[in-house]
């Protein structure tokens, strides 16, 4: 298991760190993850007990990861996720702030945390 602020050096070599998500036995009430996955960039939130099948640990996270970076093939090709069907456009608006190709255009980890999406969301 990868420990808080590993770095981790991807297909593409760009490094990302891992947090440890899971630290104390009472885990957090919003998780949020940076995971890549082929050129796209996904944010993973949950309010109140995000759960991996039940599996309160960093393993099944990435067990998770890992079935969505393999699920792709050329029967089931990997879309823009701006371009996915039944997604709620105020989520759609905020990862497309958050993985716009120009760095000087994603919104700030504050400009997130006020975006429409998170709001009434509570420490």
């Amino acid at each position: 298991m990868a420990s808080v602020g590993t770095r981790i050096v991807g297909e593409s070599g760009n490094q990302y760190v891992i947090e440890r998500l899971l630290q104390e036995k009472k885990p957090p009430d919003i998780r949020v993850c940076l995971a890549n996955n082929r050129t796209e960039k996904f944010i993973l939130k949950s309010v109140h007990n995000f759960d991996y099948y039940h599996d309160d640990s960093i393993t099944a996270f990435l067990k998770h990861i890992n079935v969505l970076w393999n699920g792709f093939d050329e029967t089931t090709p990997c879309e823009p996720f701006a371009l996915w069907k039944g997604v709620d456009p105020v989520i759609k608006d905020s990862i497309a702030g958050l993985t716009d190709i120009d760095p000087k255009k994603r919104l700030t980890a504050q400009e997130i945390l006020n975006h429409s999406w998170f709001q009434g969301v509570k420490d």
